[in-house]
């Protein structure tokens, strides 16, 4: 009998085939209109990067000559991620990772990040690298509003401020294509954005902060020099980042692109 064959082999392929399908129409590619919408919702520019599978990025400025961009990422069980990152004009000095629903700590990527038993939004964890310069950062009493900003919402989030870049990291619904979640998404993304670049804009300055152009800590362990622009990091942080932490550098996650290549 042939159909009990046909009917395991149908078992084990359809489900694979409807994932890749699914990942498929979720690809972030430049046709998707949520882009370009959010684009005009937030008074920014939208840039299509080569190569397939690449995201568009949503480019714009931000309050005290702070750059913000927009793009999607893979996420959790085939979701869209939403990553909208801020790069600072000055070092906030600290890397602080903040994550709702709580999450095991990254302890095998930036040197130092450790849990922090303080204070900490309802059901979210917090690690840190600088507990001192936390408490100083905390002594504003807007940025546990602006974090909890950050945090707002369905889905995984995550709030991550590494030395001179601040990510903010929310995943969209279940079966929402990429573009779609970004229109959704973004423009409070923005407004997280705008709020806690404010509070870190008006912190007092780091004292002597270390040469990690991320988590402004010592290169002691695990050092790395970007090939793009020389800045030196930990790899770890690098890791962290996926990329560079100097927004002029093309190895940034988000970078926008260059001149089409040959």
């Amino acid at each position: 009998m042939w159909w009990p064959v046909a009917a395991g082999v149908a078992v084990l392929t359809v489900p694979l085939a409807v994932a890749v399908a699914e990942r498929l129409w979720r690809r972030p590619g430049p046709r998707e209109p949520g882009f370009w919408a959010l684009a005009r919702a937030v008074g920014g520019r939208c840039h299509v990067r080569w190569g397939r599978e690449q995201s568009p990025v949503v480019r714009l400025a931000l309050p005290g000559e702070a750059e913000g961009r927009i793009r999607a990422v893979a996420g959790i069980a085939g979701r869209a991620r939403i990553e909208a990152r801020a790069y600072l004009p000055r070092t906030a000095g600290i890397t602080l990772r903040v994550h709702r629903p709580a999450a095991r700590p990254l302890r095998w990527r930036t040197p130092n990040l450790v849990a922090w038993d303080g204070w900490a939004p309802p059901g979210a964890s917090v690690e840190v690298t600088d507990g001192r310069r936390l408490e100083v950062l905390l002594e504003d009493g807007r940025l546990e509003g602006a974090l909890e900003a950050g945090l707002v919402g369905d889905g995984g989030r995550e709030v991550l401020v590494a030395g001179q870049v601040l990510r903010l990291a929310w995943d969209g619904a279940a079966g929402e294509t990429a573009g779609d979640a970004a229109e959704r998404l973004g423009s409070a993304q923005v407004a997280a954005l705008r709020e806690l670049v404010a509070v870190l804009a008006d912190a007092p300055a780091a004292d002597d902060p270390g040469p990690c152009a991320a988590c402004a800590q010592d290169l002691d362990d695990d050092p790395w020099r970007c090939p793009g622009c020389g800045r030196p990091l930990h790899r770890g942080c690098r890791e962290l980042l996926d990329g560079c932490a100097n927004r002029l550098c093309a190895e940034t996650a988000d970078a926008p692109p260059g001149p089409r290549p040959d």
